[in-house]
């Protein structure tokens, strides 16, 4: 569905009572859950050292629109935890441009060993506006690599990117919904970097689009395709089209998975509708792999 100067700090207290062994706690249906901030604070060049970074799980991980979604589980139950992003070397130059950040965990060394799951969101507009003040225009995709695990080096890698109108990480039922010549039975357990669990791995020949789903507009503005994407062949196209004149188009190719954007937009209004399709093969047959699959004003 496919990276910033400043400090993201975003802190999350979870206050648990349960303390009983083998349960999962979850603060969001009905147990004490506080998210202190909503949206995240910044600062740059601060080290990794200096975070303290507890054990925890991240489940799940996405971006939607300006704000970043954790799925969290960790063992606990009886302390406050606090949870805090931050962007600790942002705007480095490569395309796209990439920000380090560092997802810190501080247990308050809770010795209960419940299960606790809980949701964090974090705001990342300030981060957009410090993109904009610095680079002008609008927001070009930003690379986020995420510190969860300082002793395993552990990583997270998502692509923050401006309005985003359509996302698909292909992971379940619900996200075949829509597509002619995709179902679940495609998505396999070979994701992206930070892309969730599963992707889309499509084959094809002579039967042009191998895939189709028609997207409405609700905003004028001008739109590009963006995914990651691999293959084991030679790849294929995806496209995005108004009418036989205006399209975008994303070439996927390279056996190891890459981020791709389209170098062309199409000029959409609100009311539009559009055709996303995946062409993949030919007189041969041809594949690809897709994970974050996204239409994006720009």
């Amino acid at each position: 569905m496919k990276v910033i100067k400043l400090f993201f700090a975003m802190v999350l207290i979870v206050t648990l009572i349960s303390c009983s062994e083998n349960n999962t706690v979850d603060p969001n249906n009905g147990d004490d859950f506080t998210n202190t901030y909503s949206s995240v604070q910044l600062s740059n060049g601060s080290r990794s050292d200096d975070y303290r970074i507890d054990n925890f799980e991240v489940k799940d991980v996405s971006i939607v629109n300006d704000s970043i979604y954790f799925k969290i589980q960790y063992s606990g139950g009886c302390n406050e935890h606090e949870f805090r992003l931050t962007a600790n070397d942002y705007f480095k130059e490569s395309f796209p441009v990439q920000a380090d950040m560092i997802l810190s965990h501080n247990d308050f060394n809770d010795a209960c060993d419940s299960i606790v799951e809980i949701e964090l969101s974090f705001d990342l507009s300030p981060l957009k506006e410090a993109y904009i003040n610095s680079y002008g225009g609008n927001l070009d995709p930003i690379a986020l690599n995420i510190l969860i695990d300082k002793t395993n080096n552990a990583w997270l890698y998502l692509v923050y990117q401006s309005s985003t109108i359509y996302i698909n990480s292909f992971e379940t039922n619900d996200d075949t919904n829509g597509w002619a010549g995709i179902d679940v039975s495609m998505f396999v357990d070979d994701p992206a970097p930070g892309c969730g669990e599963k992707s889309l791995f499509i084959g094809g020949g002579c039967v042009m689009p191998t895939a189709s789903k028609r997207i409405s507009i609700t905003e004028n503005g001008n739109y590009k395709l963006s995914c990651w994407g691999k293959t084991t062949v030679n790849g294929g196209n995806i496209h995005l089209i108004k009418n036989e004149d205006e399209v975008v188009e994303l070439i996927i190719s390279g056996n190891e998975w890459s981020f791709f954007e389209s170098t062309d937009s199409i000029y959409l209004e609100a009311g539009d509708e559009v055709s996303l399709e995946i062409w993949v093969g030919g007189i041969i047959y041809d594949d690809l792999f897709c994970d974050n699959l996204a239409v994006i004003k720009r």
